[in-house]
């Protein structure tokens, strides 16, 4: 089965913290931040400040630094700084039965909803991406009280791409369909505001985003309709996402491309197979090519490798494959399928599943070559390994 690797990012929460200096620890300074937020309400329990929104501004900013903290802190603290930070925004939010503030709240619940989103990722648990689904539409709820004006239309657009991410997300652990039905529609409606000409890079990862959340609903019927409409959302995104302007979600959008088209390519007649298999190697060997000139990456490179691997190797063996081709495309299969084995040599469930397919193309080697056509093979098997190989085939 060809890995996906598709990443659906969310945003940030809208209310960031101060910026800090360029050369200052920012975990420190969120540390002392936090600290003297905290001595304050210990004040303020024996006497209120005077101002009721001096008490809701401080629980903004403690979940602000909490979050602030989450993400720069040691990955061991990362969950209980998150926690701190709900628990400071959920009490924000308490305060403000006060003194209601619509577009506060919208905010604030639009806050929440990215944190828990974040300890959903880190726990990965359903419950949270479903605490995640509350605080986003709590946060449309509020929104829409508001005036009609540019920034509630942009808060809420952005209120619905992270609800959809959050719907995606909750997909992966219950009720796929009804969670990704309702991931597209937040996004389609997240694109009614970010269209081409306001906003190019946001429009480009909503139609990212889509893309994706159509390629999962694939495999719960209707594949072909859904599987076609992730290609077109994919080949949108790409008229933004180039290779100049953001390189990494260029070849993160071109490797789910070419899984789209993987996918799409088993359920297509035969004469039309082949053409849609090389427009998965296309895509596949974009991904490579923009990819290798990135320090981070959003996805696994040798996974895109040994998905290459897989499309050169069902391409050789397809039956409309000409007679004189099919051996080389096995041999590009193998040459894709050792790069993953030697990338994944510290995650053995995925170097196995290399070393499966490394296997699987030597057999066809000689199927299709004889003994003269693997021994040449053998000779691009690293040494340590052709024991191993040996024995299975």
């Amino acid at each position: 089965m060809i890995s996906s690797n598709a990443l659906v990012p969310a945003l940030p929460p809208i209310n960031k913290p101060c910026k800090f200096g360029k050369d200052c620890d920012l975990v420190k300074c969120a540390r002392t931040g936090i600290a003297a937020y905290q001595q304050a309400l210990q004040i303020w329990q024996t006497d209120p400040p005077n101002e009721p929104g001096r008490l809701l501004a401080t629980f903004n900013d403690l979940g602000t630094l909490h979050w602030l903290l989450a993400r720069h802190d040691h990955p061991d603290r990362r969950l209980p700084a998150l926690q701190a930070s709900v628990q400071a925004y959920q009490q924000a939010i308490a305060s403000l039965k006060r003194v209601p503030k619509p577009d506060v709240e919208a905010t604030l619940h639009h806050n929440l909803g990215s944190v828990w989103a974040d300890i959903g990722r880190t726990r990965q648990q359903a419950d949270d991406w479903q605490q995640a689904i509350a605080a986003f539409e709590a946060a449309l709820t509020h929104s829409q009280t508001q005036p009609d004006r540019p920034s509630r239309q942009a808060q809420a657009a952005s209120i619905q791409n992270n609800l959809g991410t959050a719907y995606w997300s909750l997909a992966q652990f219950r009720d796929p369909k009804a969670c990704l039905q309702r991931a597209i529609r937040a996004y389609e409606v997240a694109l009614t505001y970010y269209t081409c000409d306001r906003d190019e890079m946001t429009y480009a990862m909503l139609q990212s985003n889509l893309g994706t959340a159509y390629w999962t609903l694939s495999d719960s019927g209707q594949s072909s309709e859904m599987l076609q409409r992730a290609i077109a959302a994919y080949q949108e995104a790409l008229l933004y996402r180039t290779p100049e302007r953001f390189p990494a979600g260029c070849a993160a959008t071109q490797n789910n491309l070419g899984t789209a088209y993987w996918h799409l390519a088993q359920q297509a007649p035969p004469e039309q197979a082949l053409d849609i298999l090389q427009q998965a190697i296309t895509s596949y060997r974009t991904a490579i090519e923009v990819a290798q000139s990135q320090t981070s990456l959003s996805f696994d490179l040798y996974a895109t490798h040994n998905n290459l691997g897989l499309t050169h190797y069902y391409l050789g063996m397809h039956p409309h494959c000409e007679a004189q081709q099919r051996l080389t495309e096995i041999e590009t299969a193998l040459e894709q399928h050792l790069v993953a084995f030697n990338g994944w040599r510290s995650q053995p469930q995925r170097q196995k599943a290399a070393q499966d397919a490394i296997v699987r193309t030597l057999r066809a080697c000689y199927d299709l070559g004889g003994m003269t056509a693997q021994s040449k093979a053998f000779k691009r098997v690293p040494a340590t390994l052709l024991p191993e190989i040996m024995g299975r085939l």
